[in-house]
């Protein structure tokens, strides 16, 4: 902390320990399995099962991938931050944001300015509804509102653009 004081940073290390400790005892795979192709295999396996299930049922592949990997980590068939274990997580990042891009090749700027009055007013909106429910959800978990508003703004941005803002600010301000 910039105060000088790092009881915290102590406190947090060794929880990290302990949480460590105990994923690695509630996984499937022992640890010394645990290789970046492994990791991998598993991740597929949860995206076939995802795609699978979308062809099944219709409701999208990223709400199955989410809830299986919800699931598989509860369970103990994902370990802690499988992906960054697995070294995919950047390149994961890399195409989601690519993804995301490649769905604007056909707007063109006429769509854009058709769209633009209700695209601002649904922003607006949405905007203070957040802040509104940000101001509440503070109050009902008693946090500071400086601190529980930002939170809810985040969900303005959307994945994986919160999560970056989120992931530079937290290196350009953090100290441990």
């Amino acid at each position: 902390m910039a105060s000088g004081t790092y009881v915290a940073a102590t406190v947090e290390v060794e929880l990290n320990k302990f949480v460590a400790e105990k994923s690695k005892k509630t996984t499937w795979i022992p640890e010394k399995y645990q290789t970046n192709v492994i990791l991998l295999f598993q991740l597929f396996i949860g995206g076939a099962i995802a795609i699978v299930l979308d062809k099944l049922t219709g409701i999208p592949y990223s709400i199955w991938a989410l809830t299986i990997g919800i699931i598989g980590k509860v369970i103990g068939f994902y370990p802690d931050r499988v992906m960054e274990r697995a070294n995919a997580f950047t390149i994961g990042m890399i195409g989601l944001v690519f993804l995301v891009i490649s769905f604007m090749n056909e707007i063109t700027f006429e769509m854009i300015m058709s769209s633009l009055p209700e695209v601002l007013t649904i922003i607006i909106l949405g905007v203070i509804g957040i802040i509104l429910g940000g101001y509440i959800g503070s109050k009902l978990f008693k946090w500071h509102p400086y601190k529980g508003i930002p939170v809810a703004l985040t969900a303005t941005f959307g994945f994986p653009a919160d999560y970056i803002v989120c992931e530079e600010v937290s290196r350009s301000v953090g100290r441990n």
